[in-house]
């Protein structure tokens, strides 16, 4: 009986262990601002403004629409950062600065 359980609790230890490495480091975020602009032509420009809490990480952001144009996402300093696009998530990952903003139309 004892040895059942012992085989039991290692197993679960693993697979907690397993979980917890293969699950990414996701960083929760505040929303500051977005801004849409509707021009006569029909095209709307979005800006979103984020605070992602903590320096390191994956940020996703459910965007308005499906059909993305033109999509730039850069950190307060001006520089680009590295993001991949998935249907209308935008998944956001590396080093984050303070506040990030995503530009699309």
């Amino acid at each position: 009986m004892a040895e059942a359980f012992v085989k039991l609790y290692t197993s679960f230890v693993f697979i907690v262990f397993a979980v917890l490495i293969f699950i990414p480091l996701t960083v929760s975020t505040s929303m500051g601002e977005l801004t849409l602009r509707v021009y006569e032509d029909g095209v709307i420009v979005i800006e979103d403004k984020l605070f992602p809490e903590i320096g390191y990480g994956n940020v996703t952001v459910k965007l308005l629409t499906y059909d993305i144009e033109n999509i730039l996402v850069v950190g307060e300093d001006g520089k680009l950062l590295n993001y991949e696009l998935n249907g209308y998530q935008l998944i956001i990952y590396g080093e984050l600065p303070s506040v990030l903003t995503i530009h699309y139309e």
